[in-house]
């Protein structure tokens, strides 16, 4: 078993901060479950598939066929698993360090996370350094407010009481848009979520990660990780 996987069994017995994310994505799955009730409901977006009817264009098509299945399995893995957002932000904390060495990684978590947390990460493995990190940014409000804030920006006509839904075809869009985005900016954390099945769910924490600037990961020095990670909790 790598460090990864124990990161993902761990979070299982860390119940204040499954309850936490949990509560953050109330309302989030029950919307995703009426958006497969609801596919056509997004104008925009099918008036996109007209271009099936267009030979010049089938290649749109295609691409939107692909963005729907993608979508659909990042849907399924929200919906099974309620850590997506502990997830995504694992990985791109695993990204973020894949080449620093050990001695760098507790220099940057000395920086970024508060000396009673860091303190026993820092005599054991990577991976509990790399948890230790995760679960001081999802602690952060940041995160906690960024979920909301992913989903009414494309819907609109909500009052502050309703509901979050995603009930509209044009999420899609926005998720597809969010995607591409990512794969052009930060290549090696798309290819990492995609592996996943979960690229297209990245439009849910896209605010936190552009709060913060796209890095080049490969290249990113230790106070340019250390500034990011404290941004994008809140910090």
């Amino acid at each position: 078993m790598n460090y990864s996987d124990d990161i993902i069994n761990r979070i299982g017995s860390d119940k204040n901060l499954a309850i936490r994310l949990d509560k953050a994505m109330a309302g989030v799955k029950d919307g995703f479950v009426e958006y497969v009730n609801n596919l056509g409901d997004g104008a925009t977006r099918l008036l996109y598939y007209t271009s099936c009817f267009t030979e010049n264009y089938t290649d749109v098509c295609e691409r939107l066929g692909n963005e729907d299945k993608r979508f659909l399995l990042g849907l399924y893995e929200l919906i099974k698993h309620r850590d997506i957002i502990f997830r995504m932000v694992r990985i791109y904390v695993e990204t973020m360090l894949k080449h620093k060495n050990e001695s760098d990684i507790k220099i940057i978590l000395r920086q970024v996370v508060p000396f009673t947390t860091h303190y026993s990460a820092m005599q054991s493995s990577r991976f509990a350094i790399v948890y230790s990190i995760v679960k001081y940014i999802c602690y952060g409000s940041k995160i906690n407010g960024v979920i909301q804030s992913a989903m009414m920006k494309k819907i609109g006509g909500l009052s502050s009481a309703a509901l979050i839904t995603l009930s509209t075809y044009g999420t899609v869009q926005h998720a597809a848009d969010s995607a591409n985005n990512l794969k052009h900016f930060l290549p090696q954390f798309y290819s990492a979520l995609y592996m996943q099945n979960i690229e297209m769910m990245y439009f849910l924490i896209e605010p936190a990660v552009l709060s913060v600037g796209y890095l080049n990961m490969g290249m990113a020095s230790n106070a340019e990780i250390i500034n990011a990670l404290k941004r994008m909790a809140g910090k």
